[in-house]
């Protein structure tokens, strides 16, 4: 069997018109698994995106509504 890349796709085309993997349930139940998980990590993704982001009004930045949970710089200092 040849390697590489035309080697792989000889591969895949001979194991589709032999098996007709495509049309096989598990094949299109994992299509759909995948499909679907990207979905819902688009979901997820901008659920928690606009509750990070807060709204503002016209006289205050978004610079000082969004912190993301970040604390203000503190100089410590360590003289004794």
């Amino acid at each position: 069997m040849p390697l590489g890349i035309s080697g792989t796709f000889n591969f895949m085309i001979v194991f589709q018109a032999e098996h007709n993997i495509l049309m096989h349930p598990f094949h299109m139940l994992g299509v759909a698994g995948v499909f679907g998980g990207s979905l819902f990590s688009a979901m997820h993704g901008s659920l928690v995106t606009s509750s990070l982001i807060g709204e503002t009004t016209e006289t205050e930045s978004a610079n000082e509504v969004n912190k993301f949970s970040q604390e203000e710089e503190r100089i410590i200092d360590l003289k004794y």
